[in-house]
């Protein structure tokens, strides 16, 4: 990682890939529940295209006398969007949080495998004999998604989480180290606050002073 220093207060360069990632992952994060699959048709159409995980968790089957699971490959937007997409989006909020770096980077390394079935068979390896995984089997080129998603690794140390606790999309990449909140508006509460806690202590004693010299 390149050294911080000098870079706490000012405002960082972000390049044009990085800037089309810092897009579409604050709206992931950011994501509801309804609404959501809209949102990103409207805003994002080539994400839906790129999703096509070979195989998913779906729903259980109907008709078995216990609970068990079933595999399928999701097909209708959604279909992606349950058992794909929100899954997704819960991921990179868990990352978003997580406070150790290195952690978050390598664990963006995994959605590359459990969300678009990149890696190679021959590369595992298995403590007993046979182990093979088709998920794994050679790797394919990188789709747009894959490449802007994968662009959390350059950024995961500026994610943060807005500290206005009545902000609606909470999850923000930040421009500068400090950074705390996600907008001058999130941030005008705790400005007023601690003007008021100022004013409070600093600015009563200064009225006290200023009286006390007026005799």
């Amino acid at each position: 990682m390149k050294s911080s220093k000098g870079t706490s207060t000012r405002n960082l360069a972000f390049t044009p890939l990085q800037m089309r990632a810092r897009k579409l992952l604050v709206a992931l994060a950011n994501l509801p529940d309804e609404g959501g699959l809209r949102r990103l048709q409207e805003e994002f159409p080539y994400l839906i295209k790129d999703l096509n995980p070979l195989t998913t968790t779906m729903n259980n089957f109907p008709d078995a006398d216990v609970d068990c699971t079933y595999y399928g490959s999701p097909s209708t937007p959604e279909e992606k969007w349950k058992y794909w997409l929100l899954p997704l989006r819960d991921t990179f909020r868990a990352l978003w949080r997580e406070p150790d770096l290195r952690t978050k980077q390598w664990a963006t390394f995994r959605i590359s495998q459990d969300f678009f079935s990149q890696g190679r068979g021959d590369l595992l390896r298995g403590p007993f004999e046979g182990s093979f995984d088709i998920a794994l089997m050679g790797l394919k080129p990188r789709t747009s998604t894959e490449r802007l998603l994968l662009e959390f690794t350059e950024l995961a140390e500026l994610t943060r989480y807005c500290g206005n606790p009545g902000c609606p999309t909470p999850f923000f990449i930040a421009r500068r180290r400090s950074q705390k909140y996600c907008s001058c508006k999130c941030s005008k509460p705790a400005q007023r606050e601690a003007k008021l806690k100022w004013w409070r202590n600093t600015g009563k004693n200064q009225r006290a002073a200023a009286a006390k010299c007026s005799k």
